[in-house]
């Protein structure tokens, strides 16, 4: 999330969600058409190590801070 002027980051999201089976509540895969559009969201620069977040957060402070600057 970006403030208004779209050069502020004020909040960063990181989740990691897993698909389950009602009632039973254990796992299972997602359905074809589910993968197939999960697919086409999917950002090839960016990288989603799970240990990454906190490199991710200052990627994108420095992509901000050099749009505001080019501004």
């Amino acid at each position: 999330m970006r403030d208004a002027t779209g050069t502020r980051l004020l909040a960063l999201l990181w989740s990691e969600m897993a698909f389950v089976t009602m009632p039973a509540g254990t796992r299972t895969d997602h359905a074809n058409a589910m993968m197939d559009l999960l697919d086409q969201l999917d950002v090839e620069t960016v990288s989603y190590d799970p240990d990454g977040f906190d490199d991710r957060v200052k990627e994108v402070r420095q992509q901000l801070k050099k749009q505001r600057r080019e501004a």
